[in-house]
C-alpha cells in the first residue's frame, strides 16, 4: 500500500548562461501534479544571460514558489554548487528534502508526486536515489509515459558494495550523485559538517558528492523510475568530454579546470587527461580517499582500483568515439592510456597475449582516417536545432500535464 506522504521539497537550481534550458525546467515545474515544494535558483550567468534569466523567472513568479539568489562574483561549478545548497538549507529551513538539477534537467509532471510517495513507503530515509532520462535530440513529438508507481520499484543499495563496484571498473552504476537524488534536511545538515561545510568540490562536483555518500552512509534507497529528463546534452561538458567532441563552452571548462584546478587534475589514474570517463570518476574517487585518509573505518571501504579493468573500460570509450570524437583529441588519450598501460607488469602480459594490440593499431589508423573527415567539415560535427528541440520538450511538457 502506498504511503501518501506530503514532504516539502525544496528544488535547487543552479544555473549558467542557459535561458532557453532554464524555461523548460520551470515550464516542468508549473506542470507538476504535486504542489507542496518550492525552487530556490542561484544565477552565475554573465551579465546578458543574467538579464533574460530574470525575465524569465517573473513569468512564473505568481504560479511558483521561487527564490532568485545570485553570488554577486562568476564562480566555479563546484564553489557555485556549495553556494546555493548553503543558501538553500539557510533560506529554505522548513524543507523536509532537497532536490538537486542542473538547469539542463525537466521533472515529469508526476516526478515530485511520485518521490513523495516513494519516500513514504521507503521509511523517510536520508537519501532517495532516481532515475533519470537522457535526451540528446529529439525526432519526431516527445511524450512523457505515465509513471507507474509501486512500492516494489524501491529497492536498497549498500555503499560498501556499490564502492567495490567502482574501483572493479563496472560502468553505468547507480551512484547517487544529487543530480538524481534528493536528501532529507538534517541528513544533509550533518553530511557537510563531516566535509567541512561543503558537498562538493574536485573536478566532477556530481561524483565528489557522490563519494561523499558513500563514504560516509551504510545504503540508501533507490527507485527504478524516471523522475527527470537531461536535456540538450550536446550543453553537457561532461557528455562532450566522453565523445570526445568539445564545444566552445567544453573547451573554455577545460582551460579554467587547468588554469585553476590543476591541483586537482593531478590525481587520477592518469595525471592531466581530462576526456576519459571512467579516469574523471576514479579521480574524485582517489580524492575521496585521500581527504578520509586519518579515518580508517572510511578508508577501508575503497579498495584498489584493478587497473586492468580501468584499461579496458578506457579503451573501450575510445573504440566508441572514434567515430564522430575529435581524433586529435583521441590521440592524445590514446597515448595517455598506453603511457598507464606501461606502469603495470599484468597489463603488459596481457596486451601481448590478446589482441590489444591489434585494437590499438586499428584505433590509430581510424584516428587519421576521421582526422581527414574531421577537417574536411571544419572540425564541427555539432547539429545546431537547438529551437526545435526546446519546442518538442515544452510541447510534451504541456500535453503531459
Amino acid at each position: 500500500m502506498t504511503n501518501l506522504a506530503n514532504v516539502k521539497i525544496c528544488v535547487v537550481v543552479p544555473t549558467r548562461n542557459r535561458p532557453s534550458t532554464l524555461s523548460l525546467l520551470l515550464k516542468s515545474l508549473l506542470h507538476q501534479s504535486y504542489d507542496n515544494f518550492c525552487v530556490v535558483i542561484s544565477d552565475n550567468s554573465d551579465e546578458e544571460q543574467a538579464i533574460e534569466n530574470k525575465a524569465i523567472l517573473d513569468e512564473y513568479r505568481s504560479e511558483i514558489d521561487i527564490l532568485l539568489i545570485a553570488p554577486g562574483v562568476p564562480m566555479s561549478m563546484s564553489e557555485h554548487w556549495n553556494f546555493i545548497i548553503d543558501r538553500a538549507v539557510e533560506d529554505i529551513p522548513d524543507a523536509d528534502y532537497y532536490s538537486f538539477l542542473t538547469d539542463r534537467c525537466i521533472y515529469h509532471p508526476e516526478g515530485l508526486s511520485v518521490l513523495s510517495k516513494a519516500v513514504g513507503d521507503a521509511g523517510y530515509p536520508d537519501l532517495i536515489m532516481y532515475q533519470v532520462a537522457h535526451l540528446r535530440q529529439v525526432d519526431g513529438d516527445l511524450t512523457f509515459k505515465a509513471l507507474e508507481y509501486k512500492a516494489s520499484a524501491l529497492t536498497q543499495i549498500k555503499c560498501g558494495k556499490l564502492l567495490q563496484s567502482f574501483a572493479s571498473g563496472q560502468r553505468n552504476l547507480p551512484s547517487p550523485r544529487f543530480l538524481n537524488s534528493m536528501m532529507k534536511r538534517n541528513a544533509l545538515i550533518d553530511l557537510r559538517e563531516k566535509n567541512n561545510n561543503t558537498v562538493f568540490g574536485g573536478i566532477a562536483p556530481d561524483y565528489y558528492y557522490a563519494f561523499l555518500v558513500l563514504a560516509h552512509c551504510d545504503t540508501y534507497s533507490s527507485l527504478a523510475l524516471p523522475i527527470t529528463a537531461a536535456i540538450a546534452e550536446d550543453l553537457s561538458n561532461g557528455g562532450n568530454f566522453t565523445g570526445f567532441q568539445p564545444n566552445a563552452a567544453s573547451r573554455d571548462f577545460e582551460q579554467k579546470t587547468k588554469n585553476e584546478q590543476s591541483d586537482y587534475l593531478k590525481i587520477g589514474p592518469i595525471p592531466n587527461e581530462i576526456y576519459l570517463l571512467h579516469n574523471a570518476i576514479l579521480r574524485e574517487y582517489i580524492l575521496r580517499y585521500q581527504i578520509e585518509e586519518a579515518n580508517e573505518d572510511v578508508c577501508a571501504k575503497f579498495p584498489k582500483i584493478d587497473p586492468m579493468k580501468f584499461y579496458r573500460n578506457s579503451l573501450r570509450q575510445l573504440m566508441e568515439g572514434r567515430r564522430n570524437g575529435d581524433p586529435a583529441i583521441i590521440a592524445s588519450s590514446l597515448e595517455n592510456l598506453e603511457t598507464y598501460a606501461a606502469q603495470y607488469p599484468e597489463l603488459k602480459t596481457f596486451m601481448a597475449r590478446t589482441s590489444t594490440k591489434i585494437w590499438q593499431a586499428l584505433l590509430w589508423v581510424r584516428i587519421f582516417r576521421n582526422r581527414a573527415k574531421w577537417y574536411l567539415r571544419g572540425g564541427n560535427s555539432t547539429d545546431s536545432r537547438v529551437e526545435h528541440y526546446n519546442e518538442k520538450v515544452m510541447k510534451a511538457i504541456e500535453m503531459a500535464s
